[in-house]
């Protein structure tokens, strides 16, 4: 698993979504929701800003200095 998507799996699970549950929540598809927690594809930008927001969360990118 990749960072986000091990992010992704612990706290869809903390707060007890299922994978269909937060496909309602944001309009993309339960395989794709699998595919980010398992590694094998990475979302847009623009993607996981609507997983992270729907989880309740704010997406913040930082510059590493």
């Amino acid at each position: 698993m990749n960072d986000f998507g091990t992010w992704l799996k612990t706290t869809r699970k903390s707060k007890g979504i299922n994978q269909r549950k937060l496909s309602r929540m944001t309009n993309i598809s339960p395989g794709t929701i699998c595919n980010y927690e398992h590694g094998k594809f990475e979302p847009s930008l623009y993607t996981m800003n609507q997983i992270t927001e729907a989880l309740g969360y704010e997406l913040v990118i930082k510059e590493r200095i």
